[in-house]
């Protein structure tokens, strides 16, 4: 997703039986400075992966019982970090946004047909669609 343009940059489906933090590499953009990603990809690896790569891990972190705040200290280690991850966690309400429309409005919801291959598919037109419609509001956005 890139955040200046609201376009979808790369779709991909999984199967149910595996975490969807084990794709994080897969699914990661190798040319973003800085990567989002909701509580599910919150693993130690994954922030690792992204440092290795130097890009700016920006994942949600989960909330541990008994530490009021002492997990999110373990992953941003000084202040300057910190607040880093609080202004670019407030970009995920635009993803949040475009997988609300995405399921509720195109159907993406519900797999339509049965097979991760055409699971693949579906998403990829569906993203594909919502892509031209947003392309065609910036077009007409830019001429005026």
């Amino acid at each position: 997703f890139d955040k200046d343009s609201n376009i979808v940059t790369q779709v991909t489906a999984t199967t149910g039986s595996k975490h969807e933090s084990s794709h994080f590499v897969d699914v990661a953009d190798p040319h973003a400075t800085a990567v989002t990603a909701d509580k599910g990809y919150d693993t130690p690896e994954n922030f690792e992966h992204l440092r290795t790569q130097n890009q700016y891990p920006a994942i949600i972190v989960k909330h541990r019982k008994w530490k009021k705040y002492g997990h999110i200290i373990a992953r941003y280690k000084n202040k300057k970090e910190y607040q880093r991850y609080y202004r670019l966690k407030k970009f995920r309400s635009y993803i949040e946004k475009m997988f609300a429309i995405s399921k509720q409005w195109y159907g993406l919801g519900r797999a339509r047909y049965w097979g991760l291959h055409k699971m693949k598919i579906q998403a990829l037109f569906t993203m594909m669609a919502i892509n031209l419609k947003r392309i065609v509001t910036l077009d007409t956005c830019l001429q005026t």
